[in-house]
């Protein structure tokens, strides 16, 4: 977890990234993050936990800022003061830093015209979990001794199992009444909360926790996702790929050959499951909560108003095809099969072009049976891809 930073270098920070309006009264002294000012005198306890809260958090010292942030809000749990600041407080101990996340986005630029999959992959070192974070998310798969695949476990299970997940959970629901109505996805569980009835002062903090939490949930999903162990470059399943469309040769073991890709096909449906519940106990799937993680960061920044145009830029282009899929289509698969598409990319493309060279070399074509066996599998791998396979034609 990255260190917490003292309140005269997130100030700094602020101005240099024109990021919001946490310090829009000044980075003074008594200035805080959250844009709050203590009281010269405590009129009541609510206000007195408010302002210890305010003050741990600006030391750093994040187990009490928790305490007395949790005191105001058993005081008043519809305080939308309470919920910013334990919001806050549940993002630095997810280790979460704003401000790097931010400079990441903007030099994310150069990526994102690869969609949300490449952007994401060019944040990972801003959230890195340990292995045995990793561990407590999915189950580990050594079909392939060397290149183990990590198949993900459902959203609310892992968000209980692994600290860091559960204070941005805890985060993203106290902070849901609090942001525009429009910016919520009623397809995710999670954010079919009441929104407050009472008259909101820090819309644009609530927004900023809003995007942030969701956006640092996104990048741990993502590393189970794209788990790997032995490039950084390339996922284990990226590995897995080559080594099949390498070693398996249809010319002498045709029926081998499509049971290969068909072991490729419900691989990469148990790590990106574009449809269905995960559990009847846990119903959101890991490749799911990261969609509604995306959705949200983008529909939060959109509220910012003095978000810096950076990045937005990188926003728009990484989520830009998201946006329009879940904008332009009835149904939510629309979104998901975008999604999985820029994550299956580069396998689509791989095993679309040893299909097609294996077959051409086939001395006896296969027959009807094989080959819709064989494209069925293609195609569910490069679902939402656009990749395409000779043999197979437009499988998308």
């Amino acid at each position: 977890m990255p260190k917490f930073r003292p309140l005269s270098e997130l100030c700094s920070s602020l101005i240099a990234l024109a990021l919001l309006t946490m310090c829009q009264f000044g980075c003074g002294a008594r200035t805080n993050l959250l844009g709050l000012t203590t009281p010269a005198e405590h009129k009541k306890d609510f206000q007195n936990q408010i302002e210890l809260a305010e003050v741990a958090y600006d030391r750093g010292e994040l187990a009490k800022a928790k305490a007395y942030a949790t005191s105001a809000l058993t005081l008043d749990p519809t305080s939308e003061d309470a919920a910013i600041i334990y919001g806050f407080v549940s993002l630095a101990l997810a280790g979460a830093d704003p401000f790097r996340l931010s400079r990441a986005l903007i030099a994310a630029k150069s990526v994102s015209t690869g969609g949300a999959a490449a952007t994401l992959a060019s944040l990972r070192s801003v959230i890195g979990l340990q292995q045995d974070e990793l561990l407590k998310m999915g189950s580990i798969e050594k079909t392939v001794a060397d290149l183990p695949l990590l198949i993900p476990a459902c959203a609310e299970i892992v968000r209980d199992e692994v600290a860091r997940l559960k204070y941005l959970n805890e985060a993203i629901i106290l902070i849901c009444p609090f942001v525009d109505k429009s910016v919520l996805n009623k397809t995710d569980l999670r954010q079919q909360c009441i929104s407050t009835a009472a008259q909101r002062r820090k819309v644009e903090q609530a927004h900023f926790l809003w995007a942030f939490a969701h956006l640092t949930e996104a990048l741990a999903f993502n590393q189970v996702l794209t788990y790997g162990t032995v490039d950084p470059n390339q996922s284990n399943l990226q590995l897995r790929v080559t080594r099949v469309t390498g070693q398996t040769q249809a010319s002498t073991d045709p029926a081998g050959y499509i049971a290969a890709i068909d072991g490729l096909s419900n691989t990469m449906q148990a790590i990106l499951p574009s449809s269905g519940i995960c559990s009847q106990a846990a119903r959101t799937t890991q490749f799911s909560a990261t969609l509604f993680d995306l959705t949200a960061v983008d529909a939060a920044f959109s509220r910012l108003s003095q978000a810096p145009a950076s990045v937005r830029a990188t926003l728009n282009s990484a989520l830009g095809s998201i946006r329009n899929a879940q904008q332009q289509g009835a149904s939510a698969t629309n979104s998901s099969d975008v999604l999985r598409g820029q994550f299956a990319s580069n396998i689509a493309e791989k095993v679309a072009s040893n299909i097609d060279s294996q077959v051409a070399k086939l001395p006896v074509p296969l027959t009807a049976d094989q080959k819709e066996k064989l494209c069925s599998s293609f195609d569910n791998i490069a679902r939402g891809s656009g990749k395409t396979s000779a043999v197979c034609g437009d499988g998308d």
